[in-house]
């Protein structure tokens, strides 16, 4: 089987979804820049939970049970902080999690993640960085990775801006995602006062607004530089979605932008869901939905269940949906989410860090019941290319396993699993959105 393995682990690779940040971000970033950046709020969140409660005595003066996931990232972010994590690494480095840390480490800098290389890690960053910039950066690990194409969500930055999308600032095989996920929690003027800025038009009416990101949307995605929509509003809200009601929607529209207090804000986040979702089908543009896992601690881990979806995903039979994260842990339903509806795709964009055993086993299932061309075999779902090549090669082996197993069980060919993997690398998610 090593030729099969070969092939997967050498051929084409396509990242359907990530948070990669911009050269510029990484560039000013470049002197402080600790070892520990790769840590991400993945590996930060084992790293916490290993240690249980009460907090360990490490961090117990400084944060408190209620402190979000987003400070632990940040604590352990802090120079002289290395205890912390490396004293729960033990327990850690057998994850999903830990396991993408050490390979990403050892994909980039030829060196193992320890704390007796720490310094040595860091220095590596900083130089190439230095050198080369992270343009190079990027250049060298993509490239290595073999990736050639990129779906990004940079939620932390308004898209609504042209030059930004289009400003260089990103590699040349990535593409941008648009995630309104302010607007799926629209509470307050100030909103829609930011959507104003970005958009440089007055919004006194709802309808000003659908209007103005009609034109945004359309314009982009014709433009080249925007590839899907992206729902995220699982961490605001479940994920049912109501009745399309949009004079119900304008009438709450109005009272926010009075200032007045609404009571239920429901069916105006179900409007902008239906909406996006009728911008996408319009004009043929995927739309990503996160589903599954909550990144933190403490989150509401049934509120991604796919099933709340299916009203959605039968209502609007010509869009086209891209299911994150294997929906895991509510893999089964989405398998017969998947086989049911023929607008859904399986996506395993950040699966293969959370759970790399359990996700041979749901690819090799799916495999036996859902059509290859509707599985993505990968997406990283980090901000930076060292975590990125890490879990490449997680997901590439991963799917070397389960291809590996099919042959040898009989149920398929050397060549029928080649083409597979041809389709779960590469080919599906190069076809779903136009590269």
């Amino acid at each position: 089987m090593q030729d099969l393995r070969e092939y997967i682990m050498n051929q084409p690779l396509f990242d359907t979804h990530e948070h990669l940040f911009g050269y510029k971000q990484m560039d000013d970033m470049k002197d402080s820049m600790l070892y520990k950046e790769v840590m991400e709020c993945y590996a930060s969140n084992a790293v916490t939970t290993s240690y249980g409660s009460p907090l360990h005595e490490a961090v117990r003066d400084e944060l408190s049970p209620e402190d979000s996931l987003m400070d632990y990232f940040g604590y352990m972010r802090t120079e002289g902080k290395d205890d912390f994590i490396f004293d729960a690494w033990p327990y850690v480095r057998t994850t999903g999690y830990g396991e993408g840390i050490e390979m990403g480490i050892r994909e980039s800098f030829g060196m193992e993640w320890s704390k007796e290389n720490k310094d040595r890690i860091t220095a590596a960053m900083r130089q190439e960085i230095s050198t080369s910039g992270a343009k190079g950066l990027y250049k060298r690990l993509l490239d290595k990775s073999n990736i050639i194409g990129i779906i990004n969500c940079a939620y932390w930055v308004s898209l609504m801006n042209e030059p930004f999308a289009n400003s260089g600032d990103f590699p040349e095989i990535l593409k941008h995602t648009l995630d309104h996920g302010q607007l799926y929690s629209l509470g307050h003027k100030s909103t829609v006062e930011q959507y104003e800025r970005d958009l440089q038009i007055s919004i006194t009416k709802l309808e000003d607004l659908d209007r103005a990101l009609n034109e945004h949307t359309e314009k982009g995605f014709k433009e080249g530089w925007l590839a899907a929509h992206k729902i995220g509003a699982a961490y605001a809200r479940p994920l049912n979605v109501g009745a399309y009601e949009p004079e119900k929607a304008s009438r709450i529209f109005d009272k926010i932008m009075a200032g007045e207090a609404v009571d239920d804000l429901k069916p105006l986040s179900d409007y902008f869901i239906h909406r996006t979702v009728q911008r996408s089908s319009d004009l043929n543009m995927p739309i990503q939905i996160h589903t599954g896992l909550l990144a933190g601690s403490y989150t509401k881990v049934t509120q991604g269940n796919p099933e709340a979806l299916i009203p959605l995903l039968r209502k609007y039979r010509n869009a086209r949906f891209d299911l994150f994260h294997s929906s895991w842990p509510h893999t089964e339903t989405l398998s017969a989410i998947a086989l049911s509806f023929p607008n859904v795709w399986i996506d395993m964009c950040w699966a293969w860090t959370i759970n790399p055993e359990q996700m041979e086993r749901n690819l090799s299932e799916w495999l036996s019941c859902v059509p290859y061309n509707k599985i993505f075999g990968f997406g990283g779902d980090t901000s930076t290319p060292v975590n990125t090549a890490g879990y490449a090669v997680q997901a590439r082996r991963g799917i070397a396993n389960v291809l590996e197993e099919k042959v040898r069980k009989g149920r398929m060919s050397a060549s029928t699993a080649e083409d597979v993997a041809d389709a779960l690398l590469w080919r599906n998610a190069k076809d779903f959105f136009n590269y």
